[in-house]
């Protein structure tokens, strides 16, 4: 698996991080601050979708969406004051809530220890991974982004999202090494085949939310594993623990 490997390329959102259902809880939070009750997300979806799929060209959705919520939990707030309640809501779960899954952070000092150059690929904005690295208190404290990456490309990185294979192909360009050299660690359908499209090798770690494609995933991925833990202890037990 890491047999001729210099580079390991982890997805951020739902691989490393535990961040794929932080929107819901951000909603479930904001309608706790605005009306003191404790919901579940199911309670407001069809609210959300609907906004959503159904607000015309020039209107702000959002806005719309907040505005529904202070109407349906007979909220005082204006949709501008909620607007600016649920930026509140957002960046203290960003920098308080989340963290990363189980073991993720031992992987990535095993792989710097033995040489490995670590980089990071996500689609997310590059707003929220700078909250990641330089603000949130979990991820700092248990492998700070910024001492354990060499290389860090986010959604304004490139032109093309996942699955194309651009942000793939940018980092082999940018660090002058061969797609055999590499392998990616992702989460979704769109990431495994952004990753194979540009030829690099693809360790699927699992992630409820991709479930719907899971046998895709299963078939498409060189490997898979349904934890660090379990990859963490594989790598070990193989051998890949000689400095390369």
């Amino acid at each position: 698996m890491l047999e001729n490997k210099k580079v390991v390329i982890f997805d951020l959102d739902g691989t490393l991080i535990d961040s794929i259902d932080i929107w819901n809880q951000i909603d479930i939070e904001l309608v706790k601050r605005i009306s003191g009750k404790d919901i579940t997300f199911d309670e407001i979806k069809h609210i959300r979708d609907y906004i959503m799929a159904n607000t015309k060209d020039g209107e702000d959705k959002y806005l719309k969406y907040f505005e529904a919520l202070a109407k349906k939990y007979n909220s005082s707030l204006t949709p501008v004051e909620i607007s600016k309640l649920n930026d509140n809501v957002a960046m203290d779960m960003l920098k308080n809530y989340i963290d990363y899954r189980k073991d993720a952070e031992n992987l990535i000092k095993y792989l710097k220890d033995n040489n490995f150059i670590l980089v990071i690929a996500t689609t997310s904005p590059k707003y929220m991974v700078d909250i990641y690295r330089n603000e949130n208190i979990n991820i700092i404290n248990k492998a700070n982004i910024n001492e354990y990456f060499d290389c860090v490309y986010t959604k304004e990185s490139v032109r093309n999202l996942k699955p194309n294979p651009e942000i793939y192909l940018k980092i082999l360009n940018d660090l002058k090494v061969n797609a055999e050299e590499c392998i990616s660690l992702e989460d979704s359908i769109e990431g495994v085949k952004s990753s194979l499209n540009a030829g690099i090798d693809v360790i699927a770690i699992y992630d409820k939310y991709s479930d719907n494609n899971r046998e895709e995933i299963n078939e498409l991925s060189n490997y898979q594993y349904d934890s660090f833990t379990d990859l963490l202890k594989d790598i070990k037990i193989r051998g890949y623990h000689e400095k390369i």
